[in-house]
């Protein structure tokens, strides 16, 4: 019996360890199509990515380092390391404004080297762009404009304006400086060089210097410099190797429109034409920018001058004039007669040459919004007018989808109830 037992216990105890090792053949195996496909696995790691916290581990200060004696550098060695840069290298610019922001932060102390440079009357470019082509090319259309600086396509250009970004030259870049240092010494230092100084670009940058660190104090010192400067040089800087240089007149043109300068006017008139029939532009638009139909008087002289021989300056002059059409009688007559000499040079029966009525037709059209309700009504009067004169059914046809412009703006002046300029 207990042979029988010890038999049963042992096939019992043999069952139970193969039923352990032996692999479970219910239990399921890994499957490919058990895996998370894309999606899932992208919302497992996105709420994964949800679920991280970024924890700031704050460092405990240490102990204060015993204080050393800073050395400030020196201005005129940074001054020196400016000198020192090469137009050719790209990277000039950004390690010229490295320099001169530290100058800016020495502040006052910066400037007895600054002024010590300026005296020098040395300058260096920062970037090939800033240098003046050695030949340059005449401006296309240009006639026998023969002077870069007063040719008369400066009167259709507007006024160059500066480079506030970047200086393009260390001088100007000093300037800069010494407006950023902005105290009653700095303030001191750009006065002495706005009495030194001869070129155009500088007193450009020293207008807007000096009207930031006290607006209007210094305006009849800054006119007076520029009057003095295209007075005693008229064609100054037109060969210069700097850029700026070569806009230096059209910078100082710029000063006298900005504050409206009549004191320059009897000059102004005397350098409009030259011995040689050349017409300046810069002095063009500073007639009508300052005096406005004012000036029409001094522009017919220019019209009747004999001298004028390039087309260019012809139409210059004559657009001058017709910017006052519908307010001076003058003007008026003009656009007239100008639409008169355009028909005549028309061909016999054939098709009308709109190149040659582009002046009058472009005046008649001119800052239409801009007009005032009685300007309006003298410009319809004129089209009227050259209606009745002249039975060209080409410009007849143009003329009258001018009319519907001019009734539309004389409709939207008078419906605002705005009252007229």
């Amino acid at each position: 019996m207990k042979t029988a037992l010890t038999i049963l216990s042992a096939a019992l105890l043999g069952s139970a360890l193969g039923y352990i090792l032996k692999p479970n053949a219910s239990a399921p195996k890994p499957d490919a199509a058990a895996a998370p496909n894309s999606q899932e696995r992208a919302e497992q790691l996105r709420q994964r990515a949800d679920s991280k916290q970024v924890e700031f581990i704050e460092i405990p200060s240490q102990p204060a380092a015993q204080p050393t004696a800073a050395v400030a550098p020196r201005p005129e060695a940074i001054i020196a390391q400016l000198t020192e840069l090469k137009v050719d290298d790209a990277r000039a610019p950004r390690r010229a404004v490295y320099h001169l922001e530290r100058l800016v932060d020495l502040g006052d102390a910066a400037l007895p080297a600054i002024s010590a440079f300026m005296e020098k009357d040395q300058d260096i470019a920062f970037s090939a762009q800033s240098i003046a082509p050695t030949n340059p090319q005449p401006a296309k259309g240009g006639g026998k404009g023969k002077r870069s600086g007063s040719e008369p396509w400066n009167y259709f250009r507007p006024y160059p304006r500066l480079q506030m970004t970047l200086p393009e030259t260390l001088r100007l870049g000093l300037l800069e400086v010494t407006t950023h240092i902005g105290t009653s010494a700095a303030e001191a230092l750009l006065l002495e060089v706005l009495e030194n100084t001869g070129r155009g670009v500088e007193v450009a940058y020293l207008e807007l210097a000096l009207q930031k660190i006290s607006p209007d104090q210094h305006v009849e010192k800054i006119l007076a410099v520029t009057r003095e400067l295209l007075a005693i040089a008229p064609d100054a800087n037109t060969e210069a190797s700097l850029a700026v240089d070569r806009r230096a007149r059209g910078y100082l043109y710029a000063i006298l429109v900005k504050y409206k300068d009549r004191v320059f006017v009897p000059t102004a008139q005397k350098l409009l034409v030259r011995a040689d029939g050349t017409l300046d532009g810069h002095v063009l638009g500073y007639l009508r920018r300052v005096l406005g139909a004012d000036a029409i008087p001094i522009l017919q002289t220019a019209i009747n001058d004999n001298r004028i021989t390039d087309d260019v300056a012809h139409y210059a002059v004559r657009d001058a004039v017709l910017h006052y059409i519908g307010e001076s009688p003058a003007a008026d007559a003009l656009l007239l007669q100008t639409v008169r000499d355009g028909l005549a040079r028309q061909e016999e029966n054939g098709r009308l040459n709109w190149g040659v009525m582009k002046l009058p037709l472009q005046a008649l059209y001119r800052n239409l919004g801009e007009q005032s309700a009685d300007s309006l009504r003298a410009r319809q009067r004129l089209v009227q007018q050259i209606r009745d004169e002249h039975d060209n059914q080409s410009l007849s046809d143009g003329l009258v989808k001018l009319d519907v412009q001019l009734e539309a703006a004389l409709a939207e002046r008078t419906g605002e109830g705005a009252p007229d300029k």
